[in-house]
């Protein structure tokens, strides 16, 4: 496990006593990895078993220090993300009313935000969610789908929603400013 991880999870008071105290002692955790693909891995193995990743998914939630845990019930157990928790699998579009609901990979749904919306100007666009706790970035067809409510405007681009319209904050990575997100 990534030595700023664990030190992490050994500062984070959220985290249970037992395995604060065991990783000082010496105690390596089994590592527990969600990558930037969505899949699950243990101990550098993928898991594949649909009800096992079905739990996992429900089951992400984030300190308030903001270490990745599964919380199943009474136990948390610290995990290792690479890039959100969380994905946003397909979206249903009212356009009439002005509303997106997420359709989220824990099998949740909830309105988007449109003000929490960030992209970077390569294949990563996420929304804040979970009232603000976590983050999930859009699969390609989600992604896609919202895409097609997006207009250029003077100051960038803007999703268009009803008779409203917000900036599509938008963050380049590197030096190309002129990526248009609509492909």
């Amino acid at each position: 496990m990534d030595p700023d991880l664990l030190q992490q999870i050994q500062d984070d008071p959220d985290i249970p006593e037992s395995i604060r105290l065991a990783l000082r002692q010496g105690t390596a955790l089994e590592p527990i990895r969600l990558d930037r693909h969505g899949r699950w891995w243990f101990q550098d193995e993928p898991l594949s078993h649909p009800r096992i990743v079905a739990l996992f998914q429900r089951s992400i939630d984030r300190t308030p220090a903001g270490t990745f845990v599964l919380a199943v019930g009474r136990s948390v157990y610290p995990i290792a993300v690479e890039d959100t928790p969380l994905f946003v699998t397909r979206l249903s579009l009212d356009q009439p009313a002005g509303r997106i609901t997420l359709h989220l990979s824990d099998g949740s749904e909830e309105p988007l935000d449109p003000a929490s919306l960030q992209y970077d100007g390569g294949d990563r666009l996420v929304a804040r969610i979970k009232e603000g706790r976590l983050e999930a970035r859009f699969l390609r067809a989600a992604y896609h789908a919202l895409m097609s409510q997006v207009e250029p405007a003077p100051d960038g681009y803007r999703l268009r929603l009803g008779s409203r319209d917000w900036p599509l904050a938008f963050q380049p990575t590197g030096s190309d400013t002129s990526v248009d997100p609509r492909g």
